[in-house]
């Protein structure tokens, strides 16, 4: 029976250790001698661990050190109650760390006194491995993602200033064009101009209220690009918005000498639309119709 159990013992994948009631090592099978090659033949009398130990580092689970003869084996044999999935690591004589999970089993005579403890050890060298490299990986996305959130952040207020800059800027422009564009209609109207002057004056009123068009469209995205643009949708007279935004065009075409006509067909009455924005659009159209109509 002895014989089977030993046999048993030698076969297994999980490294066993086995002592006696006095700590000296009975048996260690071959799994054993794999994970940790610096064993003592068996028999090894009682303090064979100082001997195992000598030149190797042990650390507990949580990387503190330990000495060679703390663990679930001399555990077990202190307490006589078992010990479970004691996790520690060996560094040996050639660098190399290992690190095992071990589990201790009092053995008991038929006295209840004790007589030895079993222990298996289970290498776990690559699961702690795959955990640090996980654990790594984890901490560069964590820096990465940080470090995406200030530069994300550094851009949103990059581009606040540049958009707050322009709309400032946009708005100093428009002021000065609007007395120009202003005094220029004035002097259209007048009939103290020639023929020749009015049609240089005919040029600065449309250069001038091309202008004016571009910087709406410079301030409308500056606002976009700060996010202080809203919608604001509501039920609108469809004909009333079109022939608002027609009066530029409409201007812009009799200065030209080409006729403008509009038609509207099948359009509903009213549309829940925003009525600046739809009337930016429109303009904008018209606008660019127009200096492309010869």
């Amino acid at each position: 029976m002895e014989n089977r159990l030993r046999a048993l013992l030698t076969s297994m994948h999980s490294g066993i250790l086995e002592v006696n009631a006095n700590g000296e090592l009975l048996h260690a099978n071959r799994a054993a001698r794999m994970m940790m090659p610096d064993l003592p033949p068996t028999p090894a009398a009682q303090g064979w661990e100082a001997e195992f130990g000598e030149g190797l580092i042990f650390r507990d689970a949580h990387g503190a050190p330990m000495a060679a003869h703390e663990g679930p084996l001399s555990e077990a044999l202190l307490t006589e109650e078992p010990q479970r999935d004691w996790q520690f690591s060996i560094e040996l004589m050639n660098g190399k760390v290992i690190h095992l999970m071990g589990t201790a089993e009092p053995l008991f005579g038929k006295d209840n006194r004790l007589s030895g403890v079993i222990c298996s050890y289970q290498d776990i060298t690559e699961l702690i491995d795959l955990q640090h490299a996980l654990e790594k990986q984890l901490n560069e996305t964590k820096n990465a993602n940080q470090e995406l959130r200030l530069t994300h952040g550094e851009l949103s207020r990059a581009h606040n200033l540049q958009a707050g800059f322009i709309a400032n800027f946009s708005h100093d422009l428009r002021t000065p064009l609007s007395g120009v564009l202003g005094f220029a209609d004035l002097l259209d109207i007048s009939e103290n101009i020639v023929l020749e002057e009015k049609e240089f004056l005919q040029e600065i009123i449309d250069a001038g209220d091309s202008l004016r068009m571009m910087i709406d469209s410079v301030i409308t995205y500056s606002n976009i690009i700060s996010g202080n643009v809203r919608i604001v949708a509501d039920w609108h007279d469809i004909d009333v918005i079109i022939e608002k935004s027609s009066e530029a065009a409409r201007k812009l075409c009799n200065r030209r000498g080409l006729n403008f006509e509009m038609e509207i067909i099948n359009a509903p009455d009213k549309m829940c639309v925003d009525e600046m924005r739809l009337q930016e659009v429109l303009e904008q159209l018209l606008d660019n119709a127009v200096k492309f109509t010869e």
